[in-house]
């Protein structure tokens, strides 16, 4: 709700969809690309995923996490500009590869796994609760496009999807 207040004040409003973004700023309406995870990897300068990497692993071990700010400066120091979206990213990549790098709201930083017990409690606290949420959210819209827009309609007519609903 703030969101849409501050929406409101400033004028700029932003829907996604797929990957492409309506912006409206001052009542005039702007289609621009959506920039996506590959879309930012693809930014990087060569060297940031690996280097991403090797920085994190020399912090093993949730005690020894390393913040987004230090984990930046430490990129800057290796001559990379980067921002948090782009470390994300590059810690993405990462974890896509299966290098165990962790991270935790808590803890505020990241850090390379220092056994199968943190990567298992990072996995049922952090992505499992992200997969589910996913799954549910396909489930729902599947079994609503299946009820207002079957497969077998060929004429082109649909129901409305709010119809007798008093909307």
């Amino acid at each position: 709700m703030q969101g849409e207040v501050q929406n409101q004040i400033t004028g700029y409003v932003t829907m996604s969809h797929y990957n492409r973004k309506l912006t409206v700023r001052n009542g005039e309406f702007h289609n621009e690309k959506r920039v996506t995870r590959l879309d930012i990897l693809a930014s990087l300068e060569g060297g940031v995923v690996r280097t991403t990497g090797r920085i994190i692993e020399l912090h093993r071990g949730k005690e020894n996490a390393i913040s987004k700010p230090k984990l930046k400066n430490a990129l800057s120091k290796h001559g990379f500009k980067v921002d948090e979206r782009q470390i994300r990213a590059a810690v993405h990549e990462l974890r896509q590869q299966g290098i165990p790098l962790i991270s935790s709201s808590g803890a505020k930083g990241y850090w390379f796994a220092e056994s199968r017990k943190e990567v298992d409690e990072f996995i049922a606290r952090e992505l499992r609760p992200r997969a589910v949420d996913l799954f549910t959210s396909i489930r729902a819209l599947e079994s609503t496009a299946e009820k207002h827009f079957p497969r077998e309609r060929l004429n082109g007519s649909q129901p409305m999807l709010f119809e007798g609903v008093g909307i």
